[in-house]
């Protein structure tokens, strides 16, 4: 942890430890991202060091990998899971 830029954190409430407490284990210089319907735990918006980004998982990390140029790569990786559900369109 003392190692971590970033910390990515993902459609979680924060509430089931001993998970829930990794997002406060990390050195003072990492960047928290996360990614929920909601916030939760003590990310704050208020904090630089916090990034929130509102909204579903799969439509959120879409948009992020839209901003950064790494669509391509995502539905590579999409398309070599097996199916189980539904599709993502990668047009």
């Amino acid at each position: 942890m003392d190692d971590c830029d970033l910390l990515i954190v993902m459609g979680t409430s924060l509430q089931v430890f001993p998970v829930a407490a990794i997002p406060e284990h990390i050195n003072n210089k990492c960047t928290r991202l996360l990614v929920n319907r909601e916030l939760v735990g003590t990310f704050d918006e208020n904090n630089p060091k916090d990034i929130y980004l509102a909204g579903d998982c799969d439509d959120s990390i879409r948009k992020l990998c839209q901003m950064t140029g790494w669509e391509q790569d995502l539905y590579k990786i999409y398309n070599g899971i097996p199916k189980s559900g539904k599709d993502v369109k990668s047009d």
